[in-house]
């Protein structure tokens, strides 16, 4: 059973982990709430590549980040899923690798640490954005437009090389083409269609700024 990367962001009902201790990250803005300092110093890692790459696409990421690696995700997330943002409280929830790895696979691709980082730079996006939209309601769509780029594009040549290969696709066209079900139905592929868009010229750095600003992807794009 293929185990889908479904990041939800949810106000967390429930609190059902471990917070462990608290490591500051080195030279971030970022806090990492951990019982092992090998997982603290992974989640350190992948939030700095998020936070490096958003800057080179004009957002601002001064502001705070706060991230507790649990062995459960609390309700409402599914147990698919590998991490969860907390939008109210600005908070990441996200598996520790350990038990990310337990997942076995994601669109086929045998899961490795490398590739459990990355599932947090898709969430440390998510808490960047909230910060950056200028639309006064941005949508989902437009949410994980932002979230997946940053996955894709901060992943390890390597990584990105197979998880391209494993979905083969030429990107979309244009903003028409996205759609919140296609994201839902197929969320690993929506990611490396998007990372296909984002990459074309004329897109990446303008088209993004376009999305916090709601001027592209600012409803739903449903059918």
């Amino acid at each position: 059973m293929k185990h889908w990367l479904a990041i939800f962001i949810c106000a967390l009902i429930a609190a059902d982990f471990v917070h462990g201790d608290e490591w500051k990250c080195p030279h971030s803005n970022v806090v990492v709430h951990s019982t092992d300092s090998d997982d603290a110093d992974a989640a350190c890692k992948a939030a700095r590549k998020a936070l490096e790459f958003l800057a080179t696409q004009g957002l601002d990421t001064t502001g705070s980040v706060e991230v507790r690696l649990v062995t459960k995700l609390p309700a409402p997330c599914s147990r698919s899923s590998f991490g969860c943002y907390d939008q109210p409280n600005r908070r990441i929830n996200m598996l520790v690798i350990s038990e990310c790895l337990k997942m076995r696979t994601w669109v086929e691709l045998p899961l490795n640490r490398d590739l459990c980082e990355s599932f947090l730079t898709h969430e440390v996006a998510h808490v960047v954005a909230a910060a950056n939209f200028t639309a006064p309601k941005p949508s989902t769509l437009a949410q994980e437009y932002l979230a997946n780029v940053t996955m894709v594009s901060t992943m390890s040549p390597r990584q990105r090389e197979r998880l391209l290969e494993q979905l083969p696709g030429r990107g979309f066209d244009s903003a028409d083409q996205m759609s919140t079900t296609y994201y839902q139905l197929d969320p690993a592929r929506f990611s490396a269609e998007v990372y296909r868009h984002f990459i074309k010229l004329g897109n990446g750095k303008v088209f993004l700024q376009n999305v916090l600003s709601g001027r592209v992807l600012n409803n739903e794009g449903n059918p």
